[in-house]
């Protein structure tokens, strides 16, 4: 019995945790460009890794151009606020003060298209 299990080794290039034992299967993690893949008994995991490319100055200081553009003066930002508070106050109901700031911002978009046609 003993003979059978000793032949049994010689024959299979693997000991008996089940690893491998030839110098070129020993390592386990191989490189691929883009990611690396990790051999497991029955499948393989890849894991891929992307480069993300930072943002230029460029991209930001045009990013923060557009967002102030589309920012609302700071009168503009007091009035908004003020009729937030007194919504959240309960001192006018809310669908009186979506009517306020619909309004308001339809009489500010007019205002501002009549003066960039003059």
């Amino acid at each position: 019995m003993a003979t059978a299990a000793s032949s049994a080794q010689k024959r299979s290039p693997r000991t008996q945790q089940g690893r491998p034992t030839s110098p070129a299967d020993t390592s386990r993690t191989k490189q691929r460009s883009g990611g690396v893949v990790i051999p497991l008994p029955r499948f393989s995991a890849q894991m891929h890794t992307y480069q993300v490319p930072l943002p230029k100055r460029e991209d930001i200081t045009s990013a923060a151009g557009v967002v102030r553009d589309r920012l609302p003066s700071p009168d503009q930002a007091l009035f908004y606020g003020g009729l937030a508070a007194l919504t959240a106050f309960s001192m006018i109901e809310w669908p009186v003060a979506l009517a306020i700031g619909v309004g308001n911002a339809l009489v500010q978009r007019t205002v501002e298209q009549g003066t960039k046609k003059r």
